[in-house]
């Protein structure tokens, strides 16, 4: 699906997110120190960069610089061993310089797939925006999706990838927002992650499709991938006329929500 890099000089953690990454289709390689990574970058420009900020060396910031000058596109997630320094001022360094996103190890497998999504998102946009941008494709009746996930970011990309398409757009962070916005606008489309804290997304599907029996909704989840499949056929049981698995780009977003609108079976 995508090309990665990782740099990260612990084993152990390498491999784990190697696996991870090629687990949902992606093209990656792996190298221990910044030289080879940077090697990498050059020969082989990746859609994202994911890179332990203390193999960086002492100006990491200025790595990051380098790698965003000579890359403007690509999408970078950094991280670092909470005892490495001043992690907070040094996650804040990189990330300040726009499209980074952090994490502080260790980190859970569903949260690093959840920022690889969101920045491999991130990617699509800002490799589109180098491009004459046509005029958003308006529809003759302007139809409305409701987007139900609690990860912020998650929202702001697939909201961009959907307004750029046409689509009116409504937010909410949890089931019980999402259900009380739901109530309100009657969305065409309904999207919603299957884990949330509070009311989860099976939960919300089953009370969705219980207010309107022929609800279009596509379940979505970034959970560990055998996890995943199992949670989007509960979901779909429920009530997910489809299903994505996480991360996606706006092209199979914008083509699975096309099929759902063209299915009249119930």
């Amino acid at each position: 699906m995508a090309r990665i890099i990782v740099i990260e000089a612990d084993a152990r953690t390498r491999r784990a997110m190697v696996k991870t990454l090629e687990r949902r289709g992606h093209e990656v390689v792996a190298t221990t120190g910044a030289e080879a990574g940077l090697e990498a970058l050059a020969a082989l420009p990746p859609d994202l960069l994911v890179v332990d900020v203390a193999t960086l060396g002492k100006d990491a910031r200025a790595s990051v610089r380098s790698v965003r000058s000579k890359h403007p596109a690509v999408s970078i997630v950094a991280f670092v061993d909470p005892r490495v320094g001043d992690v907070e001022s040094l996650l804040g360094d990189v990330e300040a310089l726009g499209r980074v996103r952090t994490l502080g190890k260790p980190f859970r497998q569903s949260a690093f797939l959840d920022v690889v999504s969101v920045s491999l998102a991130e990617f699509a946009v800002a490799e589109r925006e180098d491009l004459p941008r046509p005029a958003p494709r308006r529809l003759r009746t302007q139809q409305t999706v409701l987007l139900i996930d609690d990860d912020a970011g998650i929202r702001r990309s697939m909201r961009m990838m959907l307004e750029d398409a046409g689509f009116r757009v409504y937010e909410a962070a949890d089931g019980y927002e999402g259900l009380a916005l739901y109530r309100r606008y009657r969305p065409t489309v309904s999207i919603v992650d299957i884990i949330m804290p509070g009311k989860d997304g099976v939960t919300t599907i089953g009370e969705i499709r219980m207010l309107s029996p022929r609800a279009k909704i596509v379940a979505i989840s970034g959970a560990d991938p055998k996890a995943a499949l199992a949670d989007l056929a509960i979901a779909q049981a429920y009530g997910a006329g489809r299903s994505l698995q996480k991360p996606f780009g706006a092209a199979d977003l914008l083509a699975t929500i096309a099929e759902l609108l063209s299915d009249s079976s119930p």
